[in-house]
């Protein structure tokens, strides 16, 4: 792939990161709680009994860490060789897989 597209592709995951960050702080913050019930475990849990908000911190977590590998990709393209950089994304992207599946058991 082009490096011109893979940057189109970082700005454009950087840019639904914020997105999808700036909609977990509304539903975070746009309520009368005070921080210490709004991080309880109980309101937690009953916050991701709603799919849409689940599925919106999925995203977040998608984006937000497709984001980060990618800016860790052209740190590693920049200073190091290719192959160093593509094992290293590969490790990445393996520990994601961990991540999404323990986010979707809860």
């Amino acid at each position: 792939m082009k490096e011109s597209k893979i940057r189109l592709i970082f700005y454009v995951f950087g840019i639904l990161a914020a997105v999808f960050l700036s909609v977990h702080l509304f539903m975070l913050f746009a309520n009368t709680m005070s921080f210490v019930t709004r991080t309880s475990s109980s309101t937690i849990s009953l916050e991701l009994k709603n799919i849409y908000y689940k599925i919106s911190l999925l995203l977040l977590l998608f984006f937000a860490y497709s984001h980060g590998t990618l800016g860790i990709r052209r740190t590693f393209y920049n200073f190091y060789k290719k192959k160093i950089g593509k094992a290293v994304i590969i490790l990445l992207w393996l520990t994601l897989v961990p991540l999404v599946y323990f986010a979707l058991l809860s």
